[in-house]
């Protein structure tokens, strides 16, 4: 009978234990199924930026952030089958001017920050599976807006799961990467650019520079005699004066096969972020003259229509010469025109650029146009064109150029 308990006893701590540690690897199971099913739902998480990836709400300053809040607008899309929380926003800013970076760490909040400088809507922050555009709001202090600069801003979205998606904003523009010319045996790049018909944008730092009644010279002498330049005529980034009359100097490309004439309708036109500031055109204008091209401008592969007077300083607001080139031909001044180029589609030193002057507030206009204090701006560039010689046809681009501020 003794040896019968004993045995019974074994018998059931040896049932007691193999519950026990089923229980426990059942548990165990569970949990690391639980965090498999986690991991998987974290690595499907596929957030993307949605052009235009960031735009300023017209009339968007509200009380909060010690005092004043910008609402801006973020747009995602949710790309995978899995709904994904947004946990925490960062916005590393740069500036042409100091402080060149600023950090902002943006949390939730059901209201404009209270307390903090920058948070977003946390009502806005569940992106559901397949969402696309969807849209979070978030405020920063009025006196800390974000920078429109070219230098561009980056921006980490941290997921709940822990997942980080960043991006760059302002959007780069949708370019080819040229080569360039070969130095020392090795391809010396000379940018991004980007064709339309058969003109060419080289996106650099001297892709554009001004002068105001003030500002005489578009630059250091000598910053757009290469391409691409050692020195740059805007080292600030495409930042411009306002409340005073302005010159832009842009650099144009010819890839084609024939000259190509402006038109004076053509004009650089600035599309302000907000609604309470209309568009501003600046038409074209009379170009340089020879001792300013060759005194900042003279690339050798560039261009410069010797017939154009010769003498005296680079435009100004103050000196602006009317330009009045008609759809039918020129009247009685030679126009801008961009000799031919060599095939398309070759680099831009084996090409003619030519810097163009836009500045009129009206067609053959002689008065500057100016842009309105604190903004920011879309530019676009509006050419209206004869190609090919042919003085019956007419031809126009639209392309966005750059963003810019005040």
């Amino acid at each position: 009978m003794i040896g019968g308990i004993i045995i019974l006893t074994l018998f059931l701590t040896a049932l007691t234990t193999m519950v026990v540690i089923s229980q426990q690897y059942d548990a165990y199971q569970t949990t690391l199924n639980a965090m498999s099913q986690m991991d998987v739902e974290r690595f499907s998480e596929n957030l993307a930026v949605t052009y235009p990836g960031i735009s300023m709400q017209p009339n968007g300053a509200v009380s909060g952030c010690g005092g004043t809040c910008n609402t801006y607008n973020l747009t995602i899309s949710n790309l995978s089958g899995v709904g994904t929380q947004v946990a925490r926003i960062y916005i590393n800013s740069t500036a042409p001017t100091v402080p060149f970076y600023v950090l902002y760490i943006l949390d939730p909040s059901p209201t404009p920050c209270v307390g903090v400088t920058s948070c977003f809507e946390s009502y806005d922050s569940f992106v559901d599976p397949g969402a696309a555009n969807h849209q979070i709001i978030f405020w920063l202090s009025s006196s800390e807006a974000l920078s429109f600069s070219p230098l561009g801003n980056s921006i980490s979205i941290v997921t709940e799961r822990g997942r980080v998606f960043s991006f760059e904003w302002p959007f780069p523009p949708a370019t080819e990467e040229s080569e360039g010319p070969v130095v020392g045996g090795a391809i010396v790049p000379t940018g991004n650019t980007v064709d339309m018909g058969p003109f060419r944008i080289s996106y650099d730092y001297n892709l554009i520079t001004y002068t105001t009644n003030a500002q005489t010279l578009p630059g250091p002498a000598g910053c757009a005699d290469s391409d691409p330049s050692p020195t740059s005529c805007m080292s600030g980034g495409w930042v411009f004066p306002s409340g005073t009359g302005i010159v832009f100097y842009v650099r144009i490309f010819n890839l084609g096969s024939a000259n190509i004439i402006l038109l004076d309708k053509s004009a650089l036109v600035a599309h302000s972020y907000s609604s309470l500031v209309t568009d501003i055109p600046f038409y074209i204008s009379g170009p340089m003259s020879q001792s300013c091209w060759n005194g900042y401008f003279d690339d050798p592969n560039g261009y410069y229509d010797g017939s154009w007077p010769g003498t005296g300083n680079c435009p100004t607001p103050g000196s602006l010469a009317g330009y009045n080139a008609t759809h039918v031909a020129c009247k009685g001044s030679p126009c801008y025109v961009i000799p031919q180029g060599s095939a398309l589609g070759s680099p831009p030193w084996a090409t003619n650029e030519e810097y163009v002057l836009f500045s009129a507030n009206g067609i053959e206009g002689t008065t500057a146009n100016q842009l309105v204090a604190g903004s920011r701006y879309e530019v676009t560039l509006n050419l209206f064109y004869i190609y090919q010689g042919s003085s019956s046809f007419e031809y126009s681009i639209a392309l966005p150029l750059l963003d810019i501020s005040t």
